[in-house]
């Protein structure tokens, strides 16, 4: 099994949450075009973006419910804390 995690900014703090979708479209779609079947993506977000085509149960979201960050350091540590969420959830 191969685990993928993806960490999500919030929509509140995109410049531009289309192309934030966007590009993790593109990233899923990469993703699935893998030639073993056998793994699972798991995507830890304060929203979930609204996807133009829908997957299979291999991809998983995780939300947070911590405060929307505001300056550069607490984005640092959303991330690491939407991390420490996808760590967690592979363990299990």
């Amino acid at each position: 099994m191969i685990y993928f995690g993806v960490t999500l900014r919030s929509k509140a703090v995109a410049k531009n949450w289309e192309h934030v979708v966007a590009d993790f479209t593109r990233t899923l779609n990469s993703i699935y075009q893998q030639t073993d079947p056998d793994f699972r993506v798991i995507v830890a977000c304060h929203e979930l973006p609204e996807l133009s085509r829908k997957y299979d149960s291999r991809v998983e979201f995780l939300q947070t419910d911590v405060p929307t960050p505001k300056t550069p350091f607490e984005m640092m540590q959303d991330k690491g804390y939407k991390l420490s969420m996808i760590g967690k959830r592979i363990r299990e």
